[in-house]
């Protein structure tokens, strides 16, 4: 009799457990049909971390700012509009150890130039004067430039060097600003005082640095050999920030160079003497 009440017992604690079990149980593909859209889950082993989207920011300019391409980071997240990406949602980063503030180091686009075209800032909107500075109206591929002038809106050239990438705002050839070419090392000097609001290493520019100045403006310096500020010290024009370096996406050493306005990338000739 003690033998038959011990196995019903054990019989009801098994009964108990499957009942448990089978409560806790969810099927994936259930999940899945719920809430169609919705981005992976990281992958076991895949090294990388969410941004959260803050306002203002887009697939481009997050993936520019964490060195991915546009379309592979909505490929990787399951994002069918470009444009439905809402404030709050998460995105999965491959390959990214830290989150980055994009709305500092990306600009935005410009509301009032055509995707296509670069348009010259004018005195009304930008400060600068309505016509091209001579550096602009040159030839400037292959040209050397110095640092030793001023513009009329105070700005030097960051390095000597010679211009191989011009700024160019169409969607095909996208450039933020001018590429300069000059041996690795070559001081790269403050191009108007400032305070340094970023200076580190990112993916695809190497060793950047983001100055920001009165009215407005920020200069951008990337594929540093090295950062010779920090962020949040101020800096006079002329002074040394960085070195000519390779360390972004890029084989042989130069500058790249941005000035912005309002975090809206402008054609860096048009205020350079």
């Amino acid at each position: 009799m003690a033998g038959l009440a011990s196995r019903a017992l054990g019989l009801l604690q098994i009964l108990i457990i499957l009942a448990v079990s089978g409560c806790s149980y969810v099927d994936n593909r259930d999940v899945a049909r719920r809430a169609p859209g919705k981005p992976p889950a990281k992958a076991p082993g895949k090294a990388g971390i969410y941004h959260v989207v803050k306002k203002g920011e887009n697939l481009y300019r997050i993936g520019k700012a964490y060195g991915m391409d546009h379309v592979t980071l909505a490929r990787t997240n399951r994002v069918a509009d470009a444009r439905d990406i809402r404030v709050g949602r998460r995105l999965f980063i491959p390959g990214a150890t830290r989150r980055l503030p994009v709305e500092i180091i990306t600009p935005i686009k410009d509301p009032k130039r055509s995707p296509s075209r670069a348009k010259a800032p004018t005195r009304k909107n930008s400060g600068a004067r309505a016509a091209p500075s001579k550096a602009a109206r040159a030839n400037t591929r292959g040209a050397r430039r110095t640092s030793a002038k001023r513009s009329r809106q105070g700005f030097i050239w960051p390095v000597k060097g010679k211009i191989t990438a011009r700024f160019d705002s169409r969607h095909d050839a996208l450039n933020d600003g001018i590429d300069i070419s000059a041996p690795s090392g070559t001081p790269v000097r403050a191009t108007l005082a400032g305070q340094v609001i970023y200076s580190d290493r990112l993916r695809g520019y190497g060793n950047l640095i983001i100055v920001r100045h009165r009215r407005g403006f920020a200069s951008v310096y990337a594929y540093n050999r090295r950062n010779l500020v920090r962020q949040g010290q101020k800096v006079s024009r002329r002074q040394v920030i960085a070195e000519v370096g390779a360390t972004g996406r890029v084989t042989t050493p130069h500058l790249h160079f941005e000035i912005r306005r309002n975090n809206v990338a402008r054609d860096p000739l048009f205020y350079l003497p």
